[in-house]
C-alpha cells in the first residue's frame, strides 16, 4: 500500500494519536513549508517523507521541537548521543559491573549496524515510539527505511518504508 493510500485511510478514520492520555490530531505544515524543507547539505527529502509532513507533522518528532525545520542528524550522531551515560541521581547507587566507555559503546552500536556506510546517513530519531523499541528513519535519497532497536542492544531494518512503519503502527495491515 502507498503511503498516499495510508494517509487516505487515516483521514476517512479520522485517526487520532494518544501519547500519555492526550489526544493528537495531525497536523500538517503548510504546503509553502513543505515544499521548503531540505536536508543539510540543502538537497530535498525523500518524497515519502514530504508527503507524510503535509498530513501530519507533530506525531513523531520529525521536526526540531518548536520549528519546522527537519530535526535531521546523522546515524551517528544519534547512536553518539545513546552512548552517553544516563545522568545520575545524586541518592542513586553506584553502577555496579565493568565500566565502558562513551566511546566503547558508541563503537559497539556502529559495529552492529545492518550495513556498511549506514552511520553517515542523514537520520530522525523518532520520538514517539510504541513498545520497547527505539526506531531511526533513515534517508536515503528518495528513500526512507526504519531502523529498529530493541533497548540499545539490537539494529536491523525494521521496516523498508515510512508507509510500512505507518501501516503496522496504525493497524491498517499485518505485518
Amino acid at each position: 500500500m502507498a503511503l498516499t493510500a495510508t494517509i487516505a485511510k487515516l483521514r476517512a478514520q479520522k485517526t487520532t494519536l494518544n501519547v500519555g492520555g492526550e489526544i493528537l490530531l495531525p497536523s500538517p505544515l503548510s504546503p509553502e513549508r513543505v515544499a521548503a524543507l531540505r536536508l543539510p547539505g540543502g538537497s530535498v527529502p525523500p518524497s515519502e517523507l514530504l508527503e507524510w509532513l503535509a498530513f501530519d507533522a507533530s506525531w513523531f518528532g520529525i521536526l526540531r521541537p518548536g520549528t519546522s525545520e527537519l530535526a535531521v542528524r546523522t546515524v551517528r550522531e544519534i547512536l553518539a548521543a545513546w552512548a552517553e551515560p544516563p545522568p545520575r541521581d545524586d541518592d542513586a547507587p553506584p553502577q555496579s559491573g565493568e565500566d565502558v566507555s562513551t566511546e566503547e559503546v558508541l563503537a559497539y552500536f556502529l559495529g552492529n549496524l545492518p550495513e556498511p556506510g549506514l552511520a553517515d546517513k542523514p537520520a530522525i530519531e523518532l520520538t514517539y515510539t510504541p513498545g520497547s523499541q527505539e526506531h531511526v528513519l533513515v534517508l536515503d535519497g528518495d528513500r526512507v527505511r526504519v531502523l529498529g532497536c530493541e533497548k540499545r542492544f539490537e539494529f536491523w531494518w525494521k521496516y523498508e518504508s515510512l508507509d510500512e512503519l505507518v501501516t503496522h503502527w496504525f493497524g491498517l495491515a499485518k505485518r
